[in-house]
């Protein structure tokens, strides 16, 4: 990772830079420029996308991927993805061949594959399932059980991601968070994270498979509170780490606002305290939830360099098409409409609303005005909210592909303004520009692509997010 230009004098502040990483016949001088989004995939893929989809009409250039999406009973029943004959150890032994993780899921080559043990959103375990010093608790397709530390490292060793998030400690879906728990928190991640270290540093000598870079994460609690598990990263981080053991090669953000130095000590940080200076070089991964492009603006002004966008995903099953652009047109958000100089705009456009004006049955125009993606350069608004009427599966395809071309151009021109110097005030003129809590009520579940089990959890006394297929007449 190279950083090509940071905010003078500051270590935490947005930053472009470029990640490379060799082997799968990838060229070095062809790297991902960040800041970037990374795509969230589902069991595998990106979600109403085929992988030559991915590679031919998107910008899409890495792949997040939970393993809980693909072990369902393991270890007591070994799953496909380690018994497949594509997963075995001849058909990655050279470095420059596809890995079995790029093989089973069809991802194209050049992909940078990111594997994490949870999926994103995660979806919260319950408190009879707690973490542990050597596993951690997981949602799989069959349901809840804890996934060992030592067979996330076996399973890490098969498969040959580009990139490996270690295991942390983190209660996902807890309210508050006890001093006392936060610090078992850095302990346990600390141990996790040597183990994993260790584990594929052992794998590495061996000759077992092309080494996995490690992305160790950075807890979302106060730097403060956990400054001993960043002097054991920096530690492994430091150039003589790699004599022995791979290292970690970056950093994966739960929170990227932890990042924001304390102005002063306060009763809850005892001292100003930012990251060891090993670890400010590295990579850094957001695995936070992103809502929207504003908290995508505030994670990239926190100096996260990838950022796994959800919303868009969301957004796309909903049926909403994204309108939304950085720089010039959120300075001057509509020259011919005095009244949209005051008024800030949605993030998109709901193709099922029926008052729209005018219709999208009738509507010739493309998604967005101006669009030059696929789906727009190929048919019209009308055509994809008819296929949205007619459940047809294509709608969500087009809408996917031009939602992820939506957000390529965007942060694309996140990058020029950082290289300009502009990036606080185009932040800030976006954030006038657009209401970031005006998202179109788009439709999920009942008329929209149905919910699977292991994406949500159900609570008692909720309604089926599903409609019945069919009923009496």
């Amino acid at each position: 990772f190279t950083v090509r230009k940071a905010a003078a004098g500051a270590t935490i502040g947005p930053r472009l830079g470029r990640l490379t990483q060799a082997g799968r016949g990838r060229n070095l001088d062809a790297g991902i420029e960040t800041p970037n989004f990374i795509a969230v995939a589902s069991r595998g893929v990106v979600p109403h996308l085929t992988p030559d989809m991915v590679e031919r009409h998107t910008g899409i250039e890495s792949v997040l991927m939970g393993l809980e999406d693909f072990i369902e009973k393991a270890p007591a029943t070994t799953p496909p993805i380690l018994s497949s004959a594509l997963t075995s150890h001849a058909s990655h032994t050279s470095p420059s061949s596809p890995s079995p993780l790029h093989l089973f899921t069809g991802t194209p080559s050049l992909a940078l594959t990111v594997l994490s043990a949870r999926r994103l959103p995660p979806v919260p375990c319950p408190p009879t399932l707690p973490n542990s010093d050597a596993a951690i608790g997981i949602h799989t397709s069959v349901g809840f059980r804890s996934l060992a530390a030592a067979d996330y490292a076996r399973a890490v060793g098969r498969l040959g991601p580009d990139v490996v998030v270690a295991l942390a400690d983190v209660p996902f879906g807890a309210e508050r968070v006890s001093v006392r728990r936060r610090e078992k928190m850095a302990e346990r991640t600390g141990r996790l994270v040597g183990g994993l270290v260790e584990e594929l540093g052992r794998r590495a000598a061996e000759g077992a498979h092309a080494a996995s870079s490690i992305f160790a994460p950075v807890l979302p609690i106060p730097l403060a509170q956990q400054r001993f598990y960043l002097d054991e990263l920096a530690e492994l981080a430091s150039p003589f780490s790699y004599a022995s053991t791979p290292g970690i090669s970056g950093l994966a953000l739960y929170d990227p606002s932890v990042l924001a130095p304390c102005p002063a000590p306060t009763d809850h940080h005892d001292h100003a305290l930012t990251l060891p200076a090993p670890l400010t070089s590295l990579p850094r991964l957001s695995l936070a939830p992103l809502p929207s492009p504003h908290a995508l603006l505030r994670a990239i002004s926190h100096g996260a360099d990838l950022l796994a966008a959800s919303f868009v995903s969301r957004a796309t099953d909903a049926g909403i098409a994204l309108d939304f652009s950085f720089t010039s047109s959120a300075r001057a958000p509509s020259l011919g409409d005095p009244a949209a100089k005051t008024t800030p705009r949605p993030l998109g456009t709901n193709l099922w609303d029926d008052a729209a004006d005018p219709p999208h049955a009738t509507s010739l125009a493309p998604l967005a005005p101006g669009c030059r993606c696929y789906a727009c350069a190929a048919h019209h608004r009308a055509y994809v909210a008819h296929l949205l009427r007619a459940r047809e599966m294509l709608a969500w395809t087009l809408l996917a592909l031009h939602n992820a071309h939506v957000l390529d151009a965007f942060l694309r021109s996140v990058r020029a303004s950082i290289a300009r110097g502009d990036f606080e005030a185009d932040a800030e003129a976006f954030a006038k520009a657009y209401n970031e809590e005006g998202w179109p009520e788009g439709v999920i579940g009942a008329e929209g692509p149905r919910v699977r089990g292991y994406q949500v959890k159900s609570g008692r006394g909720e309604p089926k997010r599903n409609r019945k297929a069919w009923g009496g007449l």
